[in-house]
């Protein structure tokens, strides 16, 4: 400890509380050197204990965000081209354990003014949060959120109930799309592509990219994005890949933004459809939050059905076993605490992702 305050700086090096289903303000006396940079949890709603329950987190300082959370691969750290001199030089770790349904908080995260910024005007910070559970390669949710005090040098959000990585980031280039889903299939012999975004920041358009070896990738389209949107964006595209009617394919998306910075999507794999149609599966969410899987399959086959947490930990999984036509099977996901959840429905030939937001 030095100058009255605990040096972290390091994602391992972490202070853990035990907060219970106490309500208020916890104040994590964290720092650097000399400068006092603590972490305000202000707890709002209880949360419920399956075990005692603690909040967890840390900070630390990266110069050029070097090094950051081990969650996040290295080569998606940014999701853009170029994109580090708009994140700031820090990231927090914050965990929370032995909850089954998660408390709410209003949060301040507080910054280095000297030594953290890297350039970025301090009237332009906004927070973003790492969230394992989304599709693709570029999981920082969007859009950044939250109120900066530029006069006290920290960031504040309020109502927080998913615990992650988080940085803070320029506003006017955040990390970019939401993409909630990326899968393809067959229709009418022809590798049918579909993908969703539950919300986009500047979104130019995407690049449809097809590889023959999963390796090397050529443009074979665009579409054009929804610019800025909050709501749920559906678009679809059909490869007709006459060039390969024999081979498997493999499909990538890469998303250009209007300052022309990209990222890409994890990728979506279409069996050779050769003229043969691949099941028609679908993924919905009910209006009780019940999950619908539908599978119009071609013949009778087995799906393995996975859900993960927002740590991107596999909580349930199950064999669906589908005979050729119309199968409909309808889960009640309840048993799971408040959250959000990914949905993975695959065999050899389809991946299939949904999110699932439980209240």
């Amino acid at each position: 400890i030095t100058s009255g305050h605990i040096i972290s700086e390091g994602e391992y090096n972490k202070v853990q509380w035990k907060t219970g289903t106490a309500i208020g303000l916890f104040e994590f006396p964290l720092g650097r050197s000399s400068t006092y940079l603590p972490f305000y949890f202000n707890k709002t709603t209880a949360g419920t204990e399956s075990s005692t329950g603690r909040v967890t987190t840390g900070s630390w300082f990266t110069s050029g965000n070097a090094t950051g959370p081990s969650a996040v691969p290295p080569a998606d750290l940014f999701c853009v081209s170029s994109s580090a001199a708009n994140v700031l030089d820090r990231y927090w770790q914050i965990d929370v354990t032995g909850y089954s349904a998660n408390p709410s908080a209003d949060i301040r995260f507080y910054y280095d003014q000297t030594n953290d910024l890297g350039g970025i005007a301090e009237a332009d910070l906004q927070a973003q949060r790492w969230d394992a559970t989304k599709a693709g390669t570029c999981k920082w949710v969007t859009p950044p959120v939250g109120t900066v005090d530029a006069t006290n040098n920290y960031v504040s959000v309020t109502g927080v109930s998913s615990f992650s990585p988080w940085t803070l980031v320029n506003r006017n280039s955040p990390l970019p799309i939401e993409l909630i889903s990326f899968s393809g299939s067959c229709e009418k012999g022809i590798p049918l592509l579909t993908w969703e975004t539950a919300a986009e920041t500047n979104n130019s358009f995407f690049t449809i990219e097809q590889s023959a070896n999963g390796q090397t990738f050529e443009t074979i389209g665009t579409v054009q994005g929804a610019g800025n949107s909050s709501t749920l964006q559906q678009y679809q595209f059909l490869a007709n890949s006459n060039s390969y009617p024999d081979k498997d394919l493999t499909f990538r998306l890469k998303q250009t933004d209007n300052d022309g910075n990209f990222s890409y999507s994890g990728i979506a794999m279409v069996k050779a459809c050769n003229g043969v149609q691949n099941d028609n599966v679908s993924i919905i969410i009910g209006s009780y939050d019940e999950v619908i899987i539908s599978v119009n399959a071609t013949a009778s086959k087995k799906y393995n059905l996975y859900f993960y947490d927002n740590l991107g930990r596999k909580i349930h999984s199950e064999v669906l076993n589908v005979t050729r036509g119309e199968n409909i099977k309808t889960l009640n996901p309840k048993k799971f605490a408040t959250g959000i959840y990914l949905i993975s429905l695959q065999n050899e030939e389809e991946v299939i992702t949904q999110k699932l937001f439980l209240k």
